[in-house]
């Protein structure tokens, strides 16, 4: 019986070669694609990009897994291609990593998964230009400007007096490109600010925080003499107020015969007293006259002074 056995498995298996040919030869199995695009560990990666392989076998189906987890335990993305790239139209979740991989497949045939790369979606943050870091005697009113992203439409806007940016001067969301600050600043105060870029799927990363220092605008200086609304007042006329606070160092006197100083009879810049002699002036005439004090440093005027007028004798 053990030798009929024997025959007949002998028998099975040369009918076994001459039908399927080669039976008994080992399947060549199928390299996998090495991956091209995102390279590994990419970072700043688009929401929307096409992934690139090179499958050298030329396999005609490709299976694509995209996942944020390095075991592909849930995927982002489950495709089969028969391209050697696979295009991902549906923006990916912003400044997150993926991990990604590729097997081929023919006649029946499937490589192993390549290996995985992975990539972080995301925008660099804005680098920003003006003003300078360390600026000082900043108007209270500019605009903030930074060099913009590409594809940038948007952007967040932060200035604070505080570093930690625990409170907030400015926090817009809505700007679309530099930032005018048109309510002024506080005076000689440190500014802190930053910027970010905003997409649908989330912002970038702040930039690198800058600071500047506001210019100090001195206080209205308070007219003295003549008397508001004076008359007989002899020429040449010597004006007087009292001193301002707030870094002030010189004064600027203006007078004129018309109330809104449209035109100006006296234009007198970078006083260093608190009083000033004016000679050319008409006789039986009425003048208005304001002062306003200046910060030195910065070069910056305060507000004028409430406007006073006198008649020449």
């Amino acid at each position: 019986m053990a030798y009929r056995r024997s025959v007949v498995s002998a028998a099975a298996a040369l009918v076994c070669a001459a039908i399927m040919g080669c039976a008994n030869e080992e399947v060549e199995p199928i390299p996998a694609p090495e991956l091209l695009f995102p390279a590994d560990g990419a970072t700043f990666v688009p929401d929307t990009l096409t992934l690139q392989f090179n499958d050298t076998t030329g396999s005609p189906s490709h299976a694509v897994q995209v996942s944020t987890a390095s075991g592909f335990s849930s995927l982002t993305v489950n495709e089969v291609t028969a391209e050697q790239h696979l295009a991902i139209t549906t923006p990916l979740a912003n400044n997150t990593t993926f991990y990604w991989h590729v097997n081929a497949s023919e006649g029946g045939r499937t490589s192993p998964w390549s290996a995985a790369f992975s990539f972080t979606t995301g925008v660099p943050a804005p680098t920003l230009s003006n003003p300078a870091e360390g600026a000082i005697c900043v108007p209270g009113t500019l605009t903030l400007m930074w060099n913009p992203i590409a594809g940038a439409t948007r952007y967040y806007v932060q200035v604070s007096t505080d570093a930690a940016f625990s409170a907030y001067v400015v926090n817009d969301s809505s700007v679309s490109a530099s930032f005018a600050v048109t309510s002024p600043l506080a005076g000689n105060t440190l500014h802190y600010w930053r910027v970010s870029v905003l997409k649908p799927q989330g912002a970038s990363a702040w930039s690198t925080a800058r600071q500047f220092t506001t210019a100090q605008r001195p206080a209205a200086p308070t007219p003295v003499s003549p008397a508001d609304g004076a008359g007989n007042v002899s020429v040449p006329a010597a004006l007087a107020w009292n001193s301002s606070s707030g870094g002030t160092d010189m004064y600027h006197v203006q007078v004129s015969t018309s109330s809104d100083f449209s035109s100006l009879a006296a234009d007198a810049d970078w006083l260093s007293d608190t009083t000033t002699t004016v000679s050319s002036l008409s006789s039986g005439t009425l003048y208005y006259w304001r002062v306003a004090a200046k910060n030195v440093v910065c070069a910056v005027d305060g507000d004028w002074s409430a406007a006073w007028s006198f008649t020449t004798q």
